[in-house]
């Protein structure tokens, strides 16, 4: 522990003194020509001065912008950056900034936005941070201290810098157009840092969005997100900035609008419970005859069309609430949310009348939220083994979803990683966890799934065996024994695509865990080479029977017209191409295996414990009973507040905090027994 501990303590202390270094060697005389240069600026509708030849007067950014940016393109720094600025002079015509920002703050900002690249590329390559989610994270953060250094000796308001300053915490819209995560998760962190900097959050992603046209506008190789020379993005680009866009127009600005929503949804609530009165008035007047009668058949017409409508205004509104849940959490403004308690308690006895899955998930979340809200209390936990530290460690102490981590190249070394993770699963783009009422379910998911060497072997030859054993029952078999089963009814009845439908599912679930398992064996080990070309060749041979089945089978051409079926409905397929697409990604990561962990990464494999991540951020229902969602990601020290694990191993926990976690907020680490005696305190009698 001594030798982990010293270890710990050198990274922290080196970081601090490189962080400290950062703005410090600028020699304020040498700032005088970008000073005048601001104070000349004109925000006409000509091209103006570059400050790039001022700023390499200084002679720390005449050496910074000499640097290779890191690009496809072969740019240094310098080039790259006044490509940006180019950019934005030829369009600044027709930009709007926020009040603010001038447009000379604007192309200050612009001047420094990359400059911590190469210092950031250099700590990666001593092997503190190497992975390109932290050296991302350094680079924003040595260009963001650069930039408030000059702005701050030149003269820019400081709430100025603040602003410009926030634009370089996160790359928000560039990674979300790389779906590294969905439209809820980018949302959340442009209120995240708008609130940081007081800003309205719709008018930071405004700017945010305009920073990222002219940056990603700059590149050729980015050239396909834009119209043809113009600032504008393309159609497709524009449809997803659209979708946040939207999210945004619901907020507590819009009051009035969703108060005037949920009135009407009240109304209409009342309205089919007269309804309901009705048809059962009908029923007892014609008896067992009463679905013959006009009446009621009318009245049942008119209450389905009605409960049609409740329950998509109750999606729309639970999202609203979602939104409107995350807007108070970060501004810690609640008061603009409690009304709709209120309302629902105003209408206490409408609810109570209308029985609705969708209403009383929705109660729940409200009456949850008030909890969190009275009590400043946790609202889930998150729970895995202490495999996830490794990942942490290359995320910048940020929790991702699989989906996540999977573009990003990282291999998850804890959890479950089956139906969640697999592709269009929960776990794709939300973190699962449960509320504090059932703490049970996260500390099941803590105490399981340690991955080992001799286990990831074991998991993998019994898939083996499975395949081979499946050999006496093909795909086309199993179809003709299904359709043996229905004999008697037609051939499109919903059982028998039920019955094949499980048979895939089974099929689909198992090799997603497989995929995994296949990664995590190649990140701990290169010894297993004839295992897995054993296992790539009945992989490679599943693939070719079940393609083969694609063509003839009948439950596969039940699939979409565009996948080369003949009916519009692609329930009955998804699980199938589920299979084959889990089989093709099973053997690209044998033919293209993960980077082996370290020797310490290693060492907290040796010995798993348990953790779980605790949050007070707002949360959505899983479609399972008693697991919740949290979109996107949860970063320790920010959304992630306590972190729970035994006793024994809470020093250790604490050490790797000090050293991996930026930034002076840092979760508080807590004992794990303590938790679950105050959840579970008749398992202590």
């Amino acid at each position: 522990m001594i030798i982990k501990f010293n270890f710990f303590m050198m990274l922290v202390f080196f970081s601090a003194l490189l962080q400290a270094s950062i703005g410090k060697g600028i020699d304020l005389n040498e700032l005088d020509g970008v000073k005048q240069w601001y104070k000349s600026y004109t925000s006409g509708d000509s091209p103006s001065v570059s400050p790039i030849e001022f700023l390499k007067k200084c002679t720390v950014f005449y050496k910074e912008l000499s640097q290779d940016a890191c690009v496809t393109e072969g740019y240094t720094i310098e080039e790259h950056t006044e490509r940006v600025i180019a950019r934005f002079e030829y369009f600044k015509k027709s930009v709007q900034l926020p009040p603010q920002v001038q447009k000379k703050d604007f192309v200050l900002f612009l001047s420094l936005h990359d400059i911590g690249k190469s210092l950031a590329k250099k700590q990666a390559a001593e092997g503190l941070y190497n992975t390109e989610c932290n050296q991302k994270r350094l680079e924003l953060m040595y260009s963001r201290r650069m930039l408030k250094s000059v702005a701050h000796n030149i003269g820019v308001d400081p709430k100025t810098v603040k602003i410009l300053s926030r634009l370089l915490h996160s790359d928000t819209i560039g990674e979300y157009l790389k779906e590294l995560y969905p439209d809820k998760s980018a949302y959340l962190l442009i209120v995240r840092d708008a609130l940081k900097c007081n800003l309205e959050p719709d008018v930071f992603f405004k700017l945010h969005v305009l920073f990222h046209k002219v940056d990603a506008g700059s590149y050729p190789t980015l050239k396909d997100l834009f119209d043809d020379d113009s600032l504008e993005y393309n159609q497709a680009t524009q449809s997803k900035i659209i979708t946040i866009h939207k999210i945004f127009e619901i907020n507590s600005k819009n009051k009035n609008l969703v108060f005037e929503k949920w009135k009407n949804l009240f109304v209409d609530m009342d309205e089919y419970n007269k309804l309901s009165a009705k048809k059962i008035n009908c029923k007892k007047n014609f008896g067992e005859k009463y679905w013959k009668d006009n009446d009621y058949l009318a009245l049942d017409e008119q209450s389905e069309n009605l409960s049609a409508k409740i329950n998509d205004a109750l999606k729309e509104l639970g999202e609203t609430f979602y939104q409107l849940r995350l807007t108070a959490y970060y501004s810690k403004n609640y008061a603009d949310i409690k009304w709709i308690l209120q309302l629902l308690q105003d209408n206490k006895s409408v609810v109570e009348d209308y029985s609705n899955g969708e209403l009383s998930g929705l109660q729940y979340d409200l009456s949850e939220f008030k909890r969190i809200v009275d009590e400043r209390d946790i609202s889930g936990f998150h729970g895995a083994n202490s495999g996830v530290l490794i990942g942490l460690i290359k995320t910048s102490a940020t929790l991702y979803p699989t989906g996540t981590l999977t573009k990003l190249g990282i291999t998850p070394l804890s959890g479950e990683l089956e139906i969640g993770a697999a592709q269009d699963g929960v776990n794709v783009y939300n973190i699962s966890g449960s509320t504090p009422d059932f703490l049970s379910t996260s500390c099941s998911y803590a105490d399981s799934y340690h991955v080992t060497l001799k286990g990831l072997v074991e998991n993998i030859n019994k898939y083996m065996g499975n395949i081979k054993w499946r050999r006496s029952s093909d795909p086309s078999l199993k179809e003709q024994n299904t359709i043996d089963l229905f004999t008697d009814q037609k051939k499109d009845t919903g059982q028998y695509y039920q019955y094949m439908d499980e048979y895939c599912l089974n099929l689909m679930e198992g090799t997603n865990r497989l995929a995994f398992t296949i990664k995590q064996l190649t990140a701990l080990s290169s010894e297993h080479s004839q295992l897995l070309s054993d296992l790539r060749t009945l992989l490679e041979n599943d693939l070719k029977q079940f393609r083969r089945f694609q063509e003839t089978a009948y439950y596969t051409k039940q699939m979409p017209k565009e996948l080369g079926g003949t009916r519009g409905n692609s329930y009955y397929s998804y699980h199938y191409l589920g299979y084959c697409n889990g089989l093709e990604k099973c053997i690209e990561h044998i033919n293209k295996p993960s980077s082996i962990v370290s020797k310490r990464e290693m060492e907290i494999l040796a010995k798993p414990f348990p953790v779980l991540f605790a949050t007070s951020l707002p949360w959505q229902k899983h479609q399972y009973g008693d697991e919740i969602n949290f979109a996107g990601q949860l970063t320790l020290g920010k959304e992630v507040t306590y972190v729970f694990v035994p006793k024994e191993n809470i020093e250790y926990v604490q050490q790797w905090v000090e050293a991996n976690v930026p930034g002076k907020k840092k979760p508080k680490i807590m004992e794990i027994e303590s938790l679950k005696k105050e959840y579970f305190p008749e398992e202590d009698k």
